[in-house]
C-alpha cells in the first residue's frame, strides 16, 4: 500500500475508532443506568446480568471461529452492524426485559468482536516497527472521543435532554447512528485494508504464542482491580455518588489518552521486554498505592475533600493500566512473524482468556475484600505483576 494511500487508511479508521468510541460511551457506557431506570433492577438482577453483559468477551474466540474466513476489514463491518441492532432494539422499541436481554448479547459480542479487528487493523496499517506508536495513536482518539461522550451524557441527564423512560432512548438512538457511520466507513475501506491481508483467519493456539497468553491471564486478574474494586474505594469506603465517578473516568480518559502515544512509542524504541517490565512495574505501583490508601481509610475511617481526591487518584491510575494492553498486541504481532492470519484470531482467544480470568477471579476478590479488608485486594493483585516480569525474563526470548 502507498504511503499516501496508508495515511489516508489510518485517518479514516482513527475516524472509526473516534465513532465507535462516542458511540460506546452513549450506550453500553451507560447500561447500569438504563437498568435501573427501565426496568427497576434489583442488585441481584444487575449481577446477573453482567452475565449477557459480558458474554461477547467470554465467547469472542469462539465466535471468531465461526467467522474466521472474513477479511479484518469485514469482521468489523459485522461488528458494528451487530452493536448497531442491539442498541436499536433498545432505543426504538421499548422491549421486555427477556428481549433486551437477548438483544443485550448481541451488542456484547459486536463490542467484544471489535476489540481484536480493532488491534489487528492498527497494526496491520502501522510501518515497519511502528506497530506501537499506531496503536497509540488510535487508543489516544478513542479515549479522547470517550471523554467528550461522558461531558455530553454527563449534560445530557443533568439538562434532562436525555432519560431512559422516554418512548425513544435518544442517546441509544444517536449511537445507533454512529455504528452504522462507523460500518458505512469501514465498508468504503474493504479493498484498501484487504490489500496485503490474509484472506482468512485461524484461532491457532501455537507454543509460540504462549508469552501472550500467560500475560493475557494476569492481565485478566489485574481487570477485575480496574473496573470493580478501584471504583469501589469511592463508593463503599468513601460514600461517593455517580458525578464523582463521572468526573474521575473523564478525568481517566484524557489522561490516558495524553499517555497512549508515549507508551505506544516507548513498546517501539525500547522493545517488548521492557515495555512489560515498566507495565509491571506501574501495575504494582499503582496497586500497592490503592491498598495503602484503603487501608488508612478503613483504619481511621477518614473521610473528607482530601480523601475523595486520593480515592479519585486511586481511581484515574487504576484505570491507565488499561493502556498497557496494547504492548501485549504488539507482542502477539512480533511473536507471529509472517503468520499475519493468526494475529486477530488469536487476539479474539486473548479476549476471551482475559474475560474468563475476569469472570473467575471476581468473586474470589470479593470474598477476600470481606473478609481480611479492601488493601489485601489490591495487595494481592499487585503480586500478579511478576507474571509479566517472568514472561520478559524468560519467555521472550528472540522477541525484543
Amino acid at each position: 500500500m502507498e504511503k499516501n494511500s496508508n495515511e489516508r487508511c489510518i485517518r479514516l479508521f482513527a475516524a472509526v475508532v473516534v465513532i465507535t468510541a462516542l458511540a460506546g460511551g452513549l450506550s453500553n457506557g451507560i447500561f447500569s443506568n438504563y437498568f435501573k431506570d427501565a426496568f427497576n433492577v434489583t442488585a441481584l438482577q444487575r449481577g446477573f446480568l453482567e452475565t449477557p453483559r459480558e458474554s461477547g468477551g467470554v465467547l469472542c474466540a469462539f465466535i471468531f471461529i465461526g467467522v474466521g474466513f472474513m477479511s479484518d476489514a469485514v469482521l468489523g463491518i459485522v461488528s458494528e452492524i451487530l452493536m448497531a441492532i442491539g442498541i436499536a432494539v433498545m432505543a426504538f422499541f421499548q422491549p421486555d426485559y427477556a428481549v433486551m436481554t437477548a438483544f443485550l448479547v448481541i451488542h456484547s459480542a459486536g463490542q467484544h468482536l471489535f476489540m481484536p479487528v480493532n488491534d489487528s487493523i492498527g497494526m496491520g496499517l502501522a510501518e515497519a516497527d511502528k506497530g506501537g506508536e499506531t496503536l497509540g495513536r488510535l487508543k489516544k482518539c478513542n479515549d479522547i472521543a470517550a471523554m467528550a461522550a461522558g461531558i455530553l451524557v454527563f449534560i445530557g441527564f443533568k439538562a434532562g435532554f436525555f432519560s431512559f423512560v422516554t418512548p425513544v432512548i435518544l442517546p441509544f438512538a444517536i449511537a445507533f447512528v454512529l455504528f452504522v457511520i462507523a460500518a458505512a466507513i469501514l465498508f468504503s475501506l474493504r479493498g484498501e485494508l484487504a490489500k496485503g491481508r490474509p484472506k482468512s483467519q485461524r484461532v491457532a493456539v501455537k507454543k509460540d504464542y504462549l508469552p501472550y497468553y500467560v500475560t493475557t491471564f494476569a492481565y485478566g486478574c489485574q481487570k477485575r482491580i480496574r473496573l470493580v474494586f478501584a471504583p469501589w474505594i469511592l463508593i463503599e469506603l468513601l460514600r461517593q455518588g455517580a458525578d464523582t465517578i463521572a468526573i474521575s473516568m473523564i478525568l481517566f480518559r484524557l489522561i490516558g489518552g495524553l499517555i497512549a502515544p508515549h507508551i505506544g512509542r516507548f513498546i517501539d524504541g525500547h522493545g517488548i521486554k521492557n515495555a512489560l517490565r515498566a507495565e509491571a512495574g506501574f501495575i504494582f505501583a499503582v496497586f500497592v498505592f490503592n491498598g495503602i490508601v484503603a487501608w488508612t481509610i478503613v483504619d481511621g475511617g477518614y473521610d473528607g475533600a482530601f480523601w475523595i481526591a486520593l480515592g479519585v487518584i486511586c481511581y484515574v491510575l487504576s484505570y491507565i493500566t488499561e493502556q498497557f494492553n496494547m504492548v501485549h498486541s504488539v507482542m502477539l504481532k512480533k511473536l507471529a512473524g509472517d503468520r499475519k492470519e493468526d494475529i486477530a484470531a488469536n487476539l479474539s482467544m486473548g479476549v476471551t482468556v482475559d474475560h474468563v480470568m475476569a469472570i473467575v477471579v471476581s468473586p474470589i476478590l470479593g470474598f477476600v475484600w470481606i473478609t481480611l479488608g479492601p488493601q489485601w485486594v489490591f495487595f494481592f493483585t499487585a503480586c500478579t505483576a511478576v507474571i509479566q516480569i517472568l514472561v520478559a525474563r524468560f519467555m521472550l526470548r528472540g522477541c525484543e
